[in-house]
């Protein structure tokens, strides 16, 4: 019997192969390593890489252990290689023919559990070495460093023992006393309503059209996320640089302007149909219109009409005559938003301080400039190197990666997001990404299903598909509303949408929402005289 102590060091590479050539456990093992680019054939001695290729491609034709059958593939194969490895390879099988003469003759939790991951350290941990060597001699010490740093310990962790009991006692209490039946993030209002709470692991996407604030929508998800609900949100930014994304935080945490656009401004805010229209049975005052048709100018009544919301948040009253219960419609407010400069900013730090701002942190690239791998490892290098690591990550956005190598486009795209979706389980973690809608989405009033650009594969591999709608006229009002086009975990209606009111100038991509009802953009309230008019 082959003991445990028998063999050290130099020795792994000779009881690994062994094993895969006598065992399902140990072959399955290093296949599936294989498959995940942890072993690799450069592992191995050049004399013995062409051994593990025939093993490799013996499982996936066969999925089993080859055992006295090498044999025979040795004598095929012999004639392609060179002799002098074909002597190494022959005395190698005549060795394991005698010492591996029965199944039980072979420890495989030892191959699987303690020779293979000391064959993986010990080469990784060489490989690495080498190339350090070779930058430092070439006279880059950035370069030596940064490949030092990359190095991911190899886990000795085997899978089978993460199988879960599902109604165990032990992982019910876990899950509760983690939260994780609450999910990681909420949208507020009707909008959590129609999402739902968003979990760890999960890939969700925000689609839209160009130019529909798909970043700002971001950038409000990792602002609420951070400060709301003292979530640890990293955003991997290629869409906007650091300059622009640092203004957008900024303003919208000191609630601030850009210069061009400080001042007096106005946005919409929610109003109820019944409160303007007078029709309301539980408080009485003066109609805003005295006949359905009217349109009325903002500024004319902006001093004198006071909005009531105030059966919204009221569940019981939902079933009730729609005189009695919240009917949502638009007006709007003016208020006075100042500059942003370095004492207004300072003035909101110190308001917030107690809202975790350390919560929020963002990394910026330029558009193209680096691979979902690069990305991936220049996360798990920062949560290595800070000891924090994130809850949400949000990518800003997938499609404007560097290409993966693929002369199709849409499969670099597809291996990105199908790579997206993989790290979201690695790091355990919710990972949002924007998504540009197809070119028929321009002329759409809201977007479906088919809506998805590039690769439509790019639907099976995400859990949520949020999309958001909006016409040329909710854009000059500042409205868009969302909808659900995927959910993998959750019923969902393509006909539900909720309204959300906007003021990009301080960077609130959604302030209040609503359920819609309405299937038209015109309203009978305008920001300038001669607007458009709806029948109620």
């Amino acid at each position: 019997m082959l003991e445990m102590t028998s063999y050290k060091g130099s020795d792994d590479e000779y009881i690994l192969l062994g094993g895969m050539i006598m065992l399902d456990s140990v072959l399955s093992t290093c296949y599936a390593k294989y498959k995940s680019n942890i072993l690799k054939t450069k592992h191995f001695s050049p004399h013995y890489r062409p051994v593990f290729q025939w093993l490799v491609k013996y499982y996936a034709d066969y999925q089993k252990a080859p055992k006295s059958t090498i044999q025979k593939i040795f004598d095929r194969k012999s004639k392609n290689i060179q002799e002098e490895s074909v002597e190494v390879i022959e005395t190698a099988l005549d060795r394991v023919a005698e010492e591996y003469v029965e199944n039980d003759s072979i420890e495989p939790q030892f191959i699987i559990k303690e020779v293979l991951i000391s064959f993986l350290r010990e080469r990784e941990i060489s490989d690495k070495l080498e190339k350090v060597q070779s930058k430092l001699d070439a006279g880059d010490p950035d370069g030596a460093e940064e490949i030092y740093r990359s190095y991911s310990p190899i886990s000795a962790e085997d899978e089978d023992d993460s199988v879960i009991q599902v109604f165990s006692k032990e992982d019910v209490k876990q899950d509760w006393d983690s939260q994780a039946i609450s999910g990681v993030y909420r949208f507020d209002g009707d909008l959590g309503k129609i999402i739902g709470p968003l979990e760890k692991s999960w890939l969700v996407a925000v689609t839209g059209i160009e130019k529909v604030g798909k970043s700002y929508f971001l950038g409000e998800i990792a602002y609420q996320a951070a400060i709301r609900q003292k979530r640890k949100v990293l955003m991997m930014n290629f869409e906007l640089n650091n300059r622009v994304a640092r203004s957008r935080a900024r303003r919208r945490i000191s609630q601030t302007a850009m210069p061009f656009n400080a001042g007096r401004i106005v946005f919409p805010i929610l109003d109820c149909e019944n409160n303007q229209y007078g029709t309301c049975k539980l408080k009485r005052k003066k109609p805003l219109f005295k006949k359905d048709n009217e349109v009325v100018y903002f500024l004319q009544h902006r001093k004198t009409w006071k909005v009531c919301t105030q059966c919204m948040d009221r569940a019981g009253r939902k079933n009730a005559a729609r005189t009695k219960r919240y009917v949502p419609t638009i007006w709007f407010a003016r208020d006075r938003f100042r500059v942003l400069n370095k004492m207004r900013f300072k003035r909101a730090l110190r308001d917030n301080k107690y809202f975790g701002l350390n919560n929020l942190r963002i990394k910026c690239f330029p558009r193209f400039s680096k691979t979902f791998d690069e990305t991936r490892d220049f996360i798990l290098r920062y949560i290595e190197k800070s000891q924090w690591k994130p809850e949400i990550l949000i990518y800003d956005y997938l499609d404007i990666l560097a290409s993966e190598g693929y002369k199709d486009e849409r499969i670099n795209i597809d291996r990105s997001w199908k790579k997206a979706s993989r790290l979201a389980g690695e790091l355990d973690c919710l990972l949002i990404t924007a998504d540009q809608a197809n070119k028929a989405g321009r002329t759409q009033r809201s977007l479906d299903q088919m809506s998805t650009s590039e690769s439509k594969t790019k639907d099976s591999h995400l859990d949520v598909r949020i999309a958001i709608n909006q016409t040329k006229n909710e854009h000059d009002l500042q409205l868009a509303r969302i909808a659900v086009l995927f959910h993998r975990h959750a019923p969902f209606s393509l006909s539900k949408e909720v309204m959300v009111t906007q003021r990009f100038a301080t960077a609130d991509a959604f302030m209040e929402n609503a359920a819609w009802h309405l299937k038209t953009d015109t309203f009978n309230v305008s920001l300038e005289k001669g607007g458009g008019k709806r029948k109620r």
